[in-house]
């Protein structure tokens, strides 16, 4: 699968809502580190994730339950040094944005 770059938003759209995302933190991360996302408001449902390279190439997918809060927490573990997009979707819901993991 390739994710196409030039549809890149950023922040979550639903419904013609906009939901934004509050923090990325730490971002760069150092590789193997957690980062922790924290929306500004809870997703309902499951939430799906997807890493990609600059270059569109998928490199991780996940599936979280529902979310407890509006903080989600996401191993580097594996990731090679570079730029990537963190894709969230979740019930309509969808949120893009850019990490940088570092050596």
């Amino acid at each position: 699968d390739h994710f196409d770059i030039n549809t890149i938003i950023i922040g979550i759209e639903e419904n013609g809502h906009t939901l934004t995302l509050l923090t990325v933190y730490p971002n760069p991360v150092s590789a193997g580190q957690n980062v922790t996302i924290q929306l500004a408001e809870q997703l309902p449902g499951k939430v799906n994730m997807q890493i990609y390279t600059l270059s569109g190439q998928v490199v991780r997918t996940e599936q979280f339950n529902e979310l407890a809060s509006d903080i989600l927490t996401v191993n580097t573990a594996g990731l090679a040094a570079g730029m990537y997009f963190i894709h969230l979707h979740a019930d309509g819901a969808q949120a893009v944005f850019q990490l940088e993991v570092a050596k």
